[in-house]
């Protein structure tokens, strides 16, 4: 089974949304489930603005660090689908483009979707 994280942040970023999904992810991948993360507010900062996605990789967890940018989001999942044959997506909280964009495609594409908030809802 393939998993695909979405999150607004991932290392290098430091905090709890960062750390819990690499808990997550590392234990999926030592019980033998195939990991992909999504990132987007922790983009690389040596990374070139005209670059939309780069792909990368953090302690054996294949890590795509994307802009925040509709249209180029929903082609992006797009790809991974048919490309990557995500099972399940896991989406970190709800509050950016990112994980708004990604709710959408999978619906449309019919994956099966988790939503974890996190921090208080109330600010």
């Amino acid at each position: 089974m393939k998993i695909a994280y979405v999150t607004p942040y991932f290392f290098p970023s430091i905090g709890g949304i960062v750390q819990h999904v690499y808990d997550l992810a590392k234990a999926l991948i030592r019980d033998g489930f195939e990991v992909e993360v999504h990132a987007s507010a922790a983009y690389p900062p040596h990374i070139p603005n005209r670059i939309k996605r780069y792909r990368s990789i953090f302690d054996d967890i294949v890590v795509y660090y994307e802009k925040e940018y509709f249209p180029t989001l929903i082609r992006q999942f797009r790809k991974i689908k048919i490309s990557h044959k995500v099972d399940l997506v896991h989406i970190h909280n709800y509050d950016r483009i990112l994980a708004s964009s990604t709710i959408l495609k999978t619906e449309k594409e019919k994956i099966p979707t988790l939503i974890t908030l996190h921090g208080s809802l109330l600010g």
